[in-house]
């Protein structure tokens, strides 16, 4: 197949789950098929990428004649900002343009209000592939095609450390023998972190907290300033080695609520369980469906319910924490996508 692939952000650093749902997409898929990527920010060095103009509702003639020119069977479409009315029309443009079909990736939940659900109706493409159960359930409604498709994960990459490398990263984060040591990896804003909840975490006797924030998307000071305050540490700046940091963690907390700050499954957590790495978490979205409650993944709901799971994690480097995740690599996502693609393609034939 001639493919597609448009996300207006496929960027340099691997530090934001969209972007890196794209980036992992278009290795995939350019491993079987004739892959071509449109964004509008920089990634130096890709031929198969080009950077294009691209506002709001794609309306731009150098950009739609690129992607007639390009001729692709199906376009495959990873929205920065998920299932809204204008991400519909996006994708719209694309078929006009193309002539051919189109597919969405949801990665973000978003619940359609009563008259965008009108405007979406009349804009669905032929198949919308999303990590959120609600957002498959809304759409379908819709009328759409739908497909629950849940990020992946590198499991090369993110990988159970070695006793000794675990001991190591530990010595070189300065984690005392007897720390319990809690990561959260993330956007730093208030959507995704509520401060006050972290904060009484990193109070308890015997805790220390981490959290690394995206260096790609807005920080709030603010919030880094009252986790630093209470005792975590904060990390703003891009780690090209997070999985050693993975590696030297005792617990991983997933303490997100809002559905708007996270891909339905986010890449932290699937990253953490390959580094064998126990989670703590709210439910959210995609997780439940993922993952059953067992002691390597626990799911909570009140403070008093995360701070006792906290405490009663297996030790990190768990082999039965990364089994859980082993079944999700970026190989096996990129079939599936290929195969409800293949299947539109060739209903349209």
């Amino acid at each position: 197949m001639k493919i597609l692939l448009v996300c207006e952000r496929l960027g340099e650093r691997d530090d934001e789950g969209i972007k890196n749902l794209a980036r992992a997409l278009l290795a995939e898929l350019s491993v079987r098929h004739e892959v071509r990527a449109f964004t509008r920010g920089q990634w130096p060095g890709r031929e198969d990428v080009e950077r294009l103009p691209m506002n709001r509702f794609f309306i731009n003639r150098r950009l739609l004649r690129a992607a007639r020119e390009f001729a692709p069977d199906v376009t495959l479409y990873v929205p920065w900002t998920s299932g809204t009315p204008p991400t519909f029309f996006r994708a719209r443009m694309l078929r006009l343009a193309t002539r051919r079909p189109v597919a969405i990736y949801l990665s973000q939940p978003y619940e359609l209000p009563g008259w965008q659900k009108l405007v979406a109706r009349r804009l669905l493409p032929e198949l919308v592939v999303a990590m959120s159960d609600n957002v498959v359930r809304q759409l379908a409604q819709l009328g759409a095609e739908t497909e629950f498709v849940p990020a992946g994960v590198d499991l090369e990459r993110f990988r159970l450390p070695r006793p000794e490398e675990r001991e190591k990263q530990r010595e070189e984060l300065g984690i005392g023998p007897h720390e319990r040591f809690v990561l959260h990896v993330g956007h730093l804003n208030r959507r995704r972190i509520d401060a006050e909840e972290v904060a009484r975490i990193a109070r308890l006797a015997g805790y220390r907290v981490m959290v690394v924030g995206s260096a790609s998307t807005p920080q709030d000071p603010s919030l880094v300033r009252d986790l630093v305050d209470a005792g975590c540490e904060v990390v703003s700046e891009f780690l090209p080695n997070i999985e050693r940091v993975y590696g030297a963690a005792d617990v991983y907390l997933f303490p997100t609520r809002d559905q708007r700050s996270s891909i339905g499954v986010p890449l932290s957590v699937l990253e953490a369980l390959a580094c064998g790495l126990p989670v703590v978490s709210t439910r959210f979205e995609g997780l439940p469906r993922l993952f059953p409650a067992t002691p390597y993944v626990r799911f909570v709901s009140t403070h008093e319910q995360m701070t006792q799971a906290l405490a009663e994690a297996p030790p990190g480097g768990a082999a039965r924490a990364r089994e859980l995740v082993e079944d999700l690599d970026w190989r096996g996502v990129g079939e599936r996508v290929e195969r409800y693609l293949a299947g539109i393609v060739a209903r349209s034939a």
